[in-house]
């Protein structure tokens, strides 16, 4: 959760409501960091199925406000 805490650009995480490895304690404190917002998907595990992958869709699609485009520097 360190390396998160230092990423600039916003976040998005998205996660199954049947997500074996899911940590909920984990979540919590990473949907209370500025820059990162959380949405559940019902119903869906770890693996990216069909559901999870229209998730994904819809939420590159409609990223959650602000967001910026990652410029890469080489």
């Amino acid at each position: 959760m360190s390396d998160l805490a230092q990423v600039r650009v916003p976040i998005d995480v998205l996660y199954g409501t049947r997500d074996p490895f899911l940590a909920l304690v984990g979540l919590r404190v990473i949907g209370r960091m500025r820059g990162v917002a959380t949405t559940k998907v019902e119903g869906v595990d770890h693996l990216i199925r069909v559901r999870l992958a229209q998730a994904i869709v819809a939420k590159i699609e409609n990223p959650t406000p602000p967001t910026t485009l990652i410029r890469v520097i080489s």
